[in-house]
Order: structure tokens, then sequence, then C-alpha cells
């Protein structure tokens, strides 16, 4: 902005220098979509490595893929993931307490296990709506806690600052207040009473397999859930689709689905580990796909050692069959020149 000259003299203007600072962005970073045995749903969780995995999503798990694509992916170098937990029928644990029942934070069996402590020894025992709050998550093979939560001086009272449903909901990664059909907070006048409480046995369900509408069904787009829930992902570079069907493999409708969002998206888009007898298929449908982003690579970079080389609308290939998963990746930044990168799958 020029400099307003009020009185004679000299007067110095810095002018503003053309260059810009390049910022440096992560290339690396790949979405996972799955079902997992507990953590936030459609709702996308970045982490660092396979203990924040255990932590927030339980880890392996034997109704799904998920954890070990997530295992082989930090065991082989990766740095950072998105993971997007979906479910179909799960239910949430319920904790009841007279007039005031607490439900799991996420829906899951693993909220069965969850004990509840209350007590009254708080910093003012003449005040009748402050408590104390304890939560426990327990193994139930050892009957061991695997995670505690405690927290001190809540009320039941809207206007505390320690109003407990605002605590929990803020704070804790194992309870929520229950809410009633109308989205408010089933909160007593009075605080409830002390004692243990545990969940009741078997409130807490894990639903049934994944189906294609779990990832693409109707007004999944425009809630941003499922495959769309990575809308709400500030950066991803790859997706990874783990099979969630009962013949290791997922719908070949959302491979079309999930590769058009991922031109959008994101760069690079596979599969993990698909059955003997889809391999072929899996190929074949891959091609298919890459030749349709060909409008985005008429050339490949010469001397690019891509096992895919594109000339522009045909394609040369070579997979090493010992080896998997099968990866398809679909381009979209460019590199040197506005030329787009070279695309490469491999088998």
């Amino acid at each position: 902005m020029p400099t307003q000259l009020s009185y004679p003299g000299v007067y110095i203007e810095e002018i503003q220098s053309g260059v810009r600072t390049i910022t440096g962005v992560a290339t690396s970073v790949t979405a996972f979509i799955g079902r997992a045995l507990k953590g936030p749903e459609d709702d996308p969780k970045t982490i660092n490595n396979y203990g924040d995995f255990e932590r927030i999503f339980g880890g392996l798990w034997k109704g799904s893929s998920l954890g070990n694509a997530i295992r082989d992916f930090y065991l082989n170098g990766g740095q950072q993931a998105v993971i997007v937990r979906l479910q179909k029928g799960a239910t949430a644990a319920v904790i009841p307490i007279a007039n005031f029942n607490l439900v799991a934070a996420n829906p899951g069996s693993w909220g069965n296990n969850l004990i509840v402590i209350l007590d009254h020894k708080t910093k003012d025992k003449t005040n009748t709506k402050l408590f104390n709050i304890t939560i426990r998550e327990v193994d139930p093979a050892t009957n061991q806690a695997i995670k505690t939560e405690k927290f001190l001086n809540v009320s039941v009272e809207e206007k505390d600052p320690r109003y407990i449903p605002r605590v929990l909901e803020e704070q804790s990664s194992l309870v929520r207040v229950k809410k009633d059909g109308q989205g408010k907070w089933i909160v007593p006048g009075d605080r409830p009473g002390e004692g243990e409480i545990p969940a009741t046995v078997n409130s807490g369900g894990d639903g049934v397999a994944l189906d294609q509408d779990a990832f693409t069904g109707a007004g999944k787009n425009t809630s941003k859930k499922g495959l769309y829930a990575l809308e709400k992902a500030d950066l991803f570079n790859m997706l990874c689709l783990p099979p969630y069907l009962s013949t290791d493999n997922i719908d070949s409708d959302l491979i079309s689905k999930a590769a058009a969002y991922c031109e959008v998206r994101a760069p690079y888009y596979w599969w993990t580990r698909p059955a003997d007898g889809m391999t072929k298929m899996l190929l074949k449908m891959a091609l298919q796909i890459l030749a349709r982003a060909a409008r985005m690579l008429p050339y490949s970079s010469p001397g690019s050692g891509s096992p895919i080389r594109c000339q522009r609308t045909r394609w040369r290939a070579s997979f090493p069959v010992e080896q998997w998963p099968v990866y398809l990746h679909v381009p979209t930044p460019r590199g040197a020149h506005g030329r787009p990168r070279p695309v490469w799958m491999q088998h």
C-alpha cells in the first residue's frame, strides 16, 4: 500500500518480493476405510503408528482385514495414515444408571467391558449436584483394566463449567451421556448415587459384515459418510480398501466408484490381497480404469522405469505375480513442465 505523504522529506517504501516460499506437503499419507472393533464412525482420524490404531480402533480383529492392512502398512515403512471406521448394524453398550444412562462412546461389543464407578467425595460435600466418575475398560479374560478415565467434581447442573455431558463429550474416549429422541442429553436433577455399575450384558454389538452400501449408499455423498467421509480429511495421497466380503474381495462396482473418487481426491488407489480367482479380473478392471485416466496421461516420461507405460491409449505392463497386493495408481498431480506423472501398478 502506498505511503501517505503528510510532510516534506524522504520516504522509504518497501516493495514486496515476487518470490513465494514453497511449502512442503506430505506425499505418502494413506487413507484406509473399513470395519474396526471400536473407534469413531465416519470420522477420519490421522494416526502416525500402529500403536495409535490399537489405541483408537482396537487393533487386529477377526471380524475385519482392516487391522492387518494397517499393520502391514507400518511394517513396510508407512509413516502416516487416515482411518475411517465403517459399521453396519452395530450397537453401543449401555451402562444403566438410574435416570442417567451412559452409553459407550461408539458402537461395538467392546463397550460390554465398561464399568462405571460413582462417588460423592467432591470438593463441596454439601453440593448435591457434584460427584466423581471413574470409567474403566477391562479385559474380559483377565478382568484387568485396559484403560481408566477419572473425572472429578462433575455436575448435573447445566450452567456448571463441569457439566457432565460436556465433560464426557470433550474429554472421554469411553462413554457419553445418553440422548433422548430429540437429541437432548438425559440428565437428572440431582447427582446419581454412589456405586459400581457394569455395562448391561451384551448390550453392545458389532453388527454384520459391510456391503457396498456402507461405502457408497444413498445419501453417503451429501452426508459425508462411508467413502465420502474422506471429504472431512485435510490430506491423503493414497486410498486402500481392504477386502470386506466373505470371499476375501470387494464389490466390483465399488472399485469403479472408488477409482472415480480418487481421480478427484487422491493420486493413488489400491486393493489389498484379492483371492486367487479374482486376480485376473482385478487386473483387467485396473487397466480399464487406467485407460479412462489416460486422458490425463498422454505420455509417460522416458526412462522412468514404470512397470506400466502409457503411450496414448495403449499400455504395456509386467507383473511379478509372486507379490501382492494389487496396486492401482490413478494420477491427479502433474510433474515437471506441467506434464502428468507416470502411472504404475504392481501385483
